[in-house]
């Protein structure tokens, strides 16, 4: 059984699994300093944390009871109980993570540019990652591609557009833009990322042919 840390945040139950902070130092061990890693481990543990958190208060508000867990492919809300959402509500739950995202990055720009202050050399570095995670993966995470928010944001849509719940076509239009964001992660050097884009298509292709697909989130009723 792995070890996870337990808690509760704003009354939802948080589990830490011991493997999050081996990929969080994994990540960041080309910092090659023990200081510097440290600091961007706690950056991506606030920074994912706030993310599932706006999926959560979202999901509460819904009449869901939501559960956080944070594990080495970053961080997932669940439901252990609780009605479907509808198409609609499906699609707020889903962008209210990069929007809890976006909103933190903007706090710390706002109040780096209007509140400036003479930052050592580790206080600017913090600035910078919150700003890098916070925005830039806020941003990346609203691609199309299951089951990124954003390709839950267009699954929700063909759903609601469509009638009907095809898991096939999001599977595809996943596959098409994983494998345009692993060509263009290959051309600017982004191995880490190629290797992401292909285990999306890889984890779309199997939905394509018809095999099991975990969502984030409950049945959605029309």
């Amino acid at each position: 059984m792995n070890w996870a840390w337990r808690f509760r945040l704003a009354g939802f139950p948080v589990a830490i699994d011991a493997s999050f902070f081996i990929l969080a130092v994994l990540l960041g061990f080309q910092l090659r300093d023990l200081r510097l890693i440290l600091l961007w481990v706690v950056v991506l543990f606030v920074s994912i944390l706030a993310h599932e958190l706006g999926h959560a208060i979202v999901g509460r508000s819904y009449g869901l009871q939501p559960q956080i867990r944070l594990y080495s492919m970053g961080g997932l809300t669940s439901w252990s109980s609780g009605r479907g959402l509808t198409p609609r509500q499906s699609i707020l739950v889903s962008l209210s993570g990069p929007a809890a995202g976006l909103a933190l990055g903007g706090l710390v720009y706002g109040f780096s540019v209007l509140e400036p202050i003479e930052l050592t050399p580790m206080g600017s570095f913090v600035v910078f990652l919150l700003l890098q995670v916070n925005i830039v993966w806020s941003i990346l995470n609203l691609l199309p591609i299951v089951p990124l928010d954003g390709g839950n944001v267009m699954r929700s849509l063909l759903f609601m557009f469509r009638g009907q719940r095809d898991e096939r076509l999001p599977a595809m239009v996943s596959m098409v833009v994983a494998a345009a964001v692993f060509v263009l992660a290959l051309s600017v050097g982004r191995t880490f990322g190629a290797m992401m884009a292909a285990w999306l298509a890889f984890s779309n292709y199997q939905t394509f042919k018809g095999e099991t697909y975990g969502a984030r989130f409950p049945g959605m009723g029309r």
